[in-house]
């Protein structure tokens, strides 16, 4: 067997034992997520004690089934530092090293493999952030009595992005059906605001990228001016209502955290069309592009801990992987979470930033 045939084979051996690791590092660190947030909020599922047993767990079924790739999303970057961690941890164990370097490979070839396998992972957590979190918006948006409930609820003061307030007291997302709705829509040049009244708003469809509601016993109020100088309110039938907003808009628009599930295409969108802070918007773009990279540097940080060929405990080098990776990650997320209208840019790529002249060192202080 020559020296190609070899590495194959101990790419693939490494590859395999990471893809294990990895799995059984997701559904531990999952199912003790999902666990933690039932114990805490099992409250919220129950506060209805009218609802039979049977819709409660089904609401918490399709609750955990839909909040898993949201999950996943928040704790990718931990489950490929363990799922490291355990691979090299037991080739160390094993003296497997041992023999690599023995037989002329350095181990910066070990290290490069683990690479490869992050950059895949990573493109696994772009493609479940991109792809399937925009998909299942609606229900990421709701809490955890309303999964259960499945039941409308009232909305208020949301902007489109022609100006326009929409509330109503009642939305049906499984209908898309909007009840006892008010609407404030901005008056022409030097008029005042015109008020829309409905008792129910269906959702026809989308033209254009214009949504139209077909509206019952709908009423659009227009304020006039009369010939003593006053105001008079014309009142007329409103059989349609035009807006940007969808149903799907509007489910999403119910959580404080709604930017998160959003694609970066539509990001942008919702950025030029001016329907919320453009600060937020950057800010979540940013933590998007920046979130693979710094999973990345606090992969490599942690290499070094084990591919040393210096002997070793493995549970103490762990114990300081761990130490020093988690603090990475505690700055990454305080970073993520930090306000910063001035300077989202700077405030998303500072872990990089920090992180990068860490990793160069590191490396460079490798045994092997």
């Amino acid at each position: 067997m020559g020296p190609v045939e070899i590495m194959r084979v101990l790419d693939r051996y490494v590859i395999k034992t990471f893809a294990v690791n990895y799995i059984i590092s997701l559904m531990v660190l999952l199912s003790v997520y999902v666990v933690l947030d039932l114990f805490f909020n099992f409250d919220e599922f129950v506060q209805n004690p009218r609802v039979p047993l049977a819709q409660v767990m089904h609401g918490i079924g399709i609750y955990y089934g839909s909040h898993l790739f949201l999950y996943f999303s928040q704790t990718s970057g931990v489950i490929t530092l363990f799922a490291m961690l355990f691979t090299l941890a037991r080739m160390q164990r094993n003296n497997e090293l041992v023999a690599i370097v023995a037989s002329g490979v350095s181990l910066y070839r070990i290290a490069g493999t683990v690479i490869g396998v992050g950059l895949a992972l990573n493109a696994l957590w772009w493609l479940n952030q991109e792809c399937i979190l925009p998909s299942m918006a609606p229900q990421l948006a709701q809490n955890h009595e309303a999964t259960v409930l499945n039941q409308p609820y009232g909305v208020w003061f949301l902007r489109d992005r022609n100006g326009m307030l929409l509330s109503a007291s009642q939305f049906d997302p499984a209908r898309s059906q909007l009840r006892r709705l008010v609407v404030i829509q901005p008056g022409r040049e030097n008029q005042s605001s015109r008020f829309l009244l409905a008792d129910q708003a269906e959702w026809s469809g989308t033209t254009d990228s214009i949504n139209r509601w077909q509206l019952k016993r709908g009423a659009l109020m227009e304020p006039q001016a009369d010939d003593q100088g006053g105001t008079q309110v014309e009142t007329r039938p409103a059989l349609l209502l035009e807006s940007s907003l969808s149903p799907h808009d509007i489910a999403l628009q119910q959580s404080s955290e709604w930017i998160q599930f959003l694609d970066s295409r539509r990001l942008m969108q919702i950025r030029d069309a001016g329907m919320c802070p453009s600060e937020w918007i950057d800010r979540a773009l940013n933590n998007r592009f920046a979130t693979p990279f710094v999973n990345m540097l606090i992969l490599m940080i942690g290499l070094p801990f084990f591919l040393d060929r210096r002997p070793g405990g493995v549970v103490q080098r762990g114990g300081k992987c761990l130490l020093l990776c988690g603090a990475c990650f505690m700055l990454a997320f305080a970073s993520q979470n930090l306000s910063s209208s001035e300077y989202p840019t700077l405030v998303a790529w500072l872990p990089m930033i920090v992180l990068t002249p860490v990793v160069v060192i590191s490396l460079d202080r490798m045994k092997t």
